[in-house]
């Protein structure tokens, strides 16, 4: 399955039913589940058409940069995992490991 970038998770979800099945996950609940997602209205943090540009950067770093910084780890452990189980099939792998791995540091 390849997904790309206009695929909505909902989308997705549906197209890997499988993947579901073999977790003994229902398909019914995880649709449910996003739904649920869908129905809340979205954050508003401020009005960022009308912010200066300080204020934008600074909310920039400040969440959307500090959420990268807390889940960095995580996910460098997760590229580790994969490419040692499909590296040598993948080897393209490697290099986006240490690539993310390198982005992961400079935050």
């Amino acid at each position: 399955m390849k997904a790309n970038i206009d695929q909505t998770v909902r989308e997705i979800a549906i197209r890997t039913r499988g993947a579901f099945k073999r977790a003994n996950v229902p398909l019914d609940e995880v649709l449910q589940r996003l739904s649920a997602v869908d129905d809340q209205p979205a954050e508003s943090d401020g009005n960022w058409i009308e912010a200066n540009i300080s204020d934008l950067l600074g909310h920039i770093v400040q969440k959307h940069h500090g959420y990268i910084r807390s889940e960095s780890p995580r996910l460098v452990s997760l590229f580790q995992k994969v490419q040692m189980r499909h590296g040598v099939a993948r080897p393209e792998l490697k290099s986006i490991q240490q690539l993310f791995a390198a982005m992961a540091e400079s935050f």
